[in-house]
């Protein structure tokens, strides 16, 4: 298949001035020939350049690069230099240390202590496998489930049922995340959570997490090249394609799976989805009640002394991995609106820097009675206590 991104440019760029968009099918089209192309050496543009570009000019100047396609099928590339993010990971902290201190295996007991101890309790105390095991909570269920369950079904719905009861009472949702760009839609299959807002209207709920599995990206990813190895009109695979097919695979998939770019598009995706709720309380609530949804990064003294602040939101996604077994990674990142402008807008420049740093931690499982209090603690940290 040819390598077409001119003309295709020519028309997103010139798409103001023409009265006829054009249709979902032709831009899928492009995109599928885009990501069929061999890749190309990426120019060599400083940092500082795409800072002050908007992503149509980006984009135009580098028609021999595939910048323009599916979350599905971006790289690093688009994550450093097209859209400025990076990554940066932390590694977790010890789990939570019991609150009785361990006995010194060397530590005998004498005979008074273990007569008196005997007499009160009616326990021998001298014996070691008579000290009671405390029985599992349904909690301890949930999370074992999140950790050892091979079915992914499963594995999101142990999910739910532990924020559903936990301290920030999230709620699964059926609403389908959408990724926007310059009017195009792009659904993003996950598992939605999203937290009550008493300031937006009756029943509003803000999207917060996103829950999937790194085997279902990679199925998709897969499923997203198909056309390459079967390609119409036979529909059937040949070595060539399969051959090309395997290449374009390991080109788009991730060297470290800690960075793949669709966790980006994932958590841009529930950045816009609470930015269009922000629209719609806006339009039916009072400037005050605005405000109390808006991130902690926003202090109210920027508004009261007639600032333009950056508005930023806040939102996470947590990748589960049927091979491991100890941990969970939860990726967060504070998405400011001048970023998210820059995708609805791709054709106007940046009127502020940025640059979106998508920090991940491992979350361990053990123990298993502290998870969900860890997990609640990262994804909504307790407010400071004031003076």
């Amino acid at each position: 298949m040819p390598f077409i991104p001119h003309d295709f440019f020519q028309l997103l760029l010139s798409s103001r001035e023409k009265t006829t968009p054009a249709s979902p099918a032709a831009v899928t089209d492009t995109m599928c020939a885009m990501a069929s192309s061999p890749p190309r050496t990426p120019i060599d543009i400083r940092d500082n350049d795409f800072e002050s570009l908007s992503i149509a000019s980006i984009i135009r100047s580098h028609p021999h690069e595939r910048l323009f396609v599916r979350p599905l099928h971006w790289t690093l590339r688009h994550v450093n230099d097209l859209l400025g993010c990076s990554f940066i990971h932390h590694k977790s902290s010890p789990p939570l240390s019991r609150l009785s201190p361990p006995s010194s295996p060397n530590r005998k007991l004498d005979s008074s202590t273990v007569l008196r101890a005997q007499t009160t309790t009616g326990i021998d105390v001298s014996s070691p496998k008579v000290v009671p095991r405390p029985h599992p909570s349904p909690n301890d269920q949930h999370v074992r489930i999140l950790a050892q369950g091979r079915s992914l079904f499963a594995k999101a719905a142990a999910l739910s049922a532990l924020v559903s009861n936990g301290p920030a009472a999230l709620e699964r949702t059926s609403k389908q995340l959408i990724f926007h760009f310059d009017g195009h839609s792009i659904p993003m299959p996950a598992s939605i959570f999203s937290r009550p807002q008493p300031t937006l209207p009756p029943g509003g709920t803000l999207p917060i997490l996103a829950f999937l599995h790194r085997l279902d990206i990679q199925r998709s990813r897969e499923a997203s090249l198909e056309y390459i190895l079967c390609p119409p009109p036979s529909r059937r695979p040949s070595s060539p394609t399969a051959r090309l097919y395997d290449k374009r695979l390991a080109q788009t998939t991730p060297s470290d799976p800690l960075q793949d770019p669709y966790i980006l598009a994932m958590l841009i995706a529930l950045a816009q989805s609470q930015q269009r709720q922000y629209a719609r309380a806006r339009l039916l609530s009072t400037t005050q009640s605005f405000q109390v949804c808006l991130s902690p990064l926003l202090s109210r003294s920027s508004i009261a002394h007639g600032l333009t602040p950056t508005l930023a939101t806040q939102v996470h996604v947590i990748v589960s991995d049927t091979k491991v077994k100890s941990h969970l990674v939860l990726y967060t990142a504070d998405v400011p609106s001048v970023f998210l402008d820059r995708l609805t807008s791709p054709h106007k420049r940046p009127h502020a820097a940025h640059h979106l740093a998508i920090r991940s931690i491992d979350i361990p499982f053990q123990p298993y009675s502290s998870f969900l209090e860890r997990l609640t603690q990262t994804v909504v940290p307790p407010s400071p206590k004031r003076s």
